[in-house]
């Protein structure tokens, strides 16, 4: 896998080959891969110079049969909601000192870099959810 980055730090392109024989392959496939792979440009010069990936899997397999492709994004799924219940896992105990000492509480989601705050009140009214949601019924 490699990558290349433009002057400002940002990605230009990004790429990596990932083969996996298939149970009971022969050891020729297997020389042929790596045969193919010490000899080709790395898969990001080769989208830097505007190759499709669909070009790029032919020169490393001239008869490979493309069974489907799939766009890849970058994604995070937080939201303050999934943190809010991450929140409610805490133990009892810890919630009461952060709604206590009245500063609430800052979660850092350390994958896209973003902050979500919680009030003290905020945490109170999660702590009486799961009070309310571990009442005997």
């Amino acid at each position: 896998c490699r990558c290349s980055v433009n002057p400002d730090g940002t990605i230009q392109a990004s790429g990596g080959l990932f083969i996996q024989l298939m149970p009971g392959a022969k050891e020729e496939a297997i020389e042929k891969c790596e045969q193919i792979s010490a000899i080709l440009k790395p898969v990001s010069t080769l989208i830097n110079e505007g190759h499709s990936c669909e070009e790029i899997i032919r020169m490393y397999f001239e008869d490979a049969e493309m069974l489907g492709t799939r766009d890849v994004r970058w994604h995070c799924g937080c939201s303050r909601e999934r943190f809010a219940v991450a929140l409610k896992l805490l133990d009892e105990k810890d919630m009461t000192e952060m709604i206590e000492d009245g500063k609430g509480a800052e979660i850092h989601c350390h994958y896209c870099n973003t902050y979500y705050n919680f009030t003290s009140r905020e945490i109170r009214e999660i702590l009486e959810s799961k009070r309310a949601e571990n009442r005997p019924a």
